[in-house]
């Protein structure tokens, strides 16, 4: 039913416009921009889907993670209501801090796909060359862990945010989208 009302809105709006051909610089009306990040938010959600359904093969869930990225990398917010975009560059700048971080992992990124088996063994053939790099690769871990963990709260407070950014400007959006 919101999608018909959409529709219809977006309808009227072409069509005033083409009535006023006195003022061609005016810049897209805000709703035609609602409908548009509408749509690309819907490839967002497919996305995210997909990265919540793979969490159980992390290197799957790493490379989605990666297409999310680069798909909120192309949106532009320009002509939303302020608070949307806002909320959503907030929203896209936790998401690619986090995996930033993913990427930076004091471990090759590739072991991931093998678990805690492959990276045990991969910390063990290094610590046989480097007799100091277990002390290192702790200290490293240690804040590594650190700070990932500081992205649980970011991710929380910035998805709570454009989630109600979105719910106020009557955009559907399913952040849950893959966990049920």
């Amino acid at each position: 039913m919101k999608k018909v009302a959409v529709a219809a809105s977006v309808t009227l709006i072409f069509s005033i416009s083409a009535c006023n051909k006195n003022n061609k610089s005016d810049p897209k009306p805000a709703n035609e921009n609602l409908v548009t990040f509408q749509a690309e938010m819907n490839e967002v959600e497919k996305l995210l889907g997909e990265y919540q359904s793979s969490m159980k093969d992390p290197l799957k869930a790493f490379k989605t993670l990666t297409a999310l990225d680069k798909r909120m990398a192309q949106i532009k917010t320009t002509g939303l209501p302020n608070e949307l975009a806002s909320s959503f560059n907030q929203y896209r700048t936790t998401m690619s801090g986090l995996l930033n971080h993913l990427e930076n992992t004091p471990f090759p990124t590739e072991l991931i796909s093998e678990g805690t088996q492959g990276i045990s063994r991969w910390v063990q053939e290094q610590a046989v060359s480097n007799p100091g790099f277990i002390e290192s690769y702790m200290r490293k871990m240690d804040a590594w862990t650190k700070k990932a963990a500081s992205y649980q709260g970011k991710t929380a407070s910035a998805t709570y945010r454009l989630s109600m950014a979105m719910q106020s400007s009557n955009i559907d959006f399913d952040f849950l989208i893959g966990t049920k």
